[in-house]
């Protein structure tokens, strides 16, 4: 049996489209670990066959428009998820690194007088 390109790119698309489970944030709470992976694993697949036959990618899109807008969907929000993960971990090393600049910074103001017996009752 003998297969163009472009309908094993077809087979391909069309199989790993209906493998992306999560387009909105609600959806990706809703699926368990497993079906998160297989998720994962569409993207990635789907992101390596799009550069390697272009045209034939882009031709099954135009024919199936159902998996272009899934496929659409599924980019967008796989886009915002990690987006959203590096402002996450950008606010946490600004916060560690704030926390970290309080402790040591020395004060602004030198105290030229000891108050050490300053509140003591005297003798």
């Amino acid at each position: 049996m003998f297969f163009t390109e472009f309908s094993l790119v077809s087979l391909l698309t069309q199989s790993l489209c209906r493998l992306l489970c999560a387009t909105t944030a609600d959806e990706w709470r809703l699926l368990n670990q497993p079906a998160r992976r297989i998720h994962e694993f569409a993207m990635q697949r789907l992101n390596a066959v799009a550069p390697t036959w272009p045209t034939e990618f882009k031709q099954v899109l135009a024919c199936h428009p159902t998996l272009k807008k899934r496929l659409e969907n599924a980019l967008l929000f796989q886009s915002n998820r990690q987006m959203q993960a590096q402002q996450v971990a950008k606010a946490k090393a600004v916060a560690a690194e704030s926390k970290t600049m309080h402790l040591t910074q020395q004060p602004t103001i030198k105290l030229t007088m000891d108050f050490n017996s300053f509140g003591k009752a005297a003798s």
